[in-house]
Parts: structure tokens; sequence; C-alpha cells
């Protein structure tokens, strides 16, 4: 866990609750040795958007589901919210996250690169805040959602993650 990466992470006051919706985007499997490569995949989706069916508002998603804990290995998308019916672009595929309760957790950066205070964020959530929290994870996909204003290198920046509880 990367120590001397500042980023704050606060978990917000209420559960949300969302309905069912469908994400679409590039996605693949990783672990331990290959997750560094997660931005490739951002690379990907926003090389090819706006494609026909995806939602018009521009939020995109980082998705995480079969995840296994003892191996260390997850599933992974890149992806923006999508019509059921969308013909999606090469090499996309689609993934849909069903209705929930979400603990909600807001990362705000600190203006240098993502990927190493997403790494933080994440230490934090897992090993203290949820620990801390009591609730009951549920198992369900979690995701990042980055709103249409989400700008990587602007201090401040906020990136939100949903994890699914039990209620």
């Amino acid at each position: 866990m990367p120590d001397d990466v500042a980023v704050a992470v606060t978990r917000l006051p209420d559960l949300v609750a969302l309905d069912a919706f469908a994400v679409a985007g590039p996605s693949a499997r990783f672990d331990e040795a290959n997750k560094a490569d997660i931005p490739q995949l951002w690379s990907k989706l926003m090389g090819a958007l706006p494609f026909k069916g995806q939602v018009p508002s521009w939020t995109t998603y980082g998705v995480v589901w079969n995840v296994d804990r003892a191996e260390g290995s997850f599933d992974y998308m890149a992806g923006v919210g999508v019509a059921e019916d969308a013909a999606l672009p090469e090499g996309f595929a689609a993934k849909r996250i069903a209705a929930s309760r979400y603990a909600v957790f807001r990362i705000v950066l600190n203006g240098g690169a993502v990927h190493p205070q997403l790494k933080r964020a994440m230490a934090l959530i897992w090993g203290e805040l949820v620990p801390a929290s009591g609730l009951t994870v549920a198992d369900r996909p979690d995701f990042e959602r980055y709103d249409s204003e989400f700008a990587p290198t602007k201090k401040g920046a906020v990136i939100d993650f949903y994890l699914p509880v039990e209620v």
C-alpha cells in the first residue's frame, strides 16, 4: 500500500438507492501482476466515445465484479451507461448492475497521478472504513463513478465509490 500518497476519503452519511442500469466498455481480468494495466481500458473507452446507445450524461464507471480475494483477482470494466439494446463498439461488453443500496465513499484527488491515489483510497476504504462501518457488503458489483466534469489532474476532482450493501 502506498503510504506516501495523500488522498482524502470520506463516507457519505446516507445510503443511496439506485435502480438497475447497464454499463458497457472494455473489460479484462486483473490481479497483482497486471492491475497497473487498468488505465489502458480507460484509453480504449475514451477513444470510442460517443457511440450510439450511450446514455447522454457522460458519466463513466469503473466496475468491479467476480472478486477472488484469496487469489487477488477481479474483473474490471471502464464503461459508460448504455441503453439496454445499444449496439456496442468492437471489443466492448455490457454489464447489468442490479438495483441496490450503496454506501458511497467520496475520494477527493490531490491533482497528481490518479492510479496511485485510487490504490491508496481503496486500501483505506477496504482496510479501515468498511470494517469500521458495521456494514455488510453485498455480493454484487461495486463501482467508481466519475461525473461528466471529472478532470483527472485537477486538484479537488471527485470520484464516488459505490459499495453495495445488505440492508
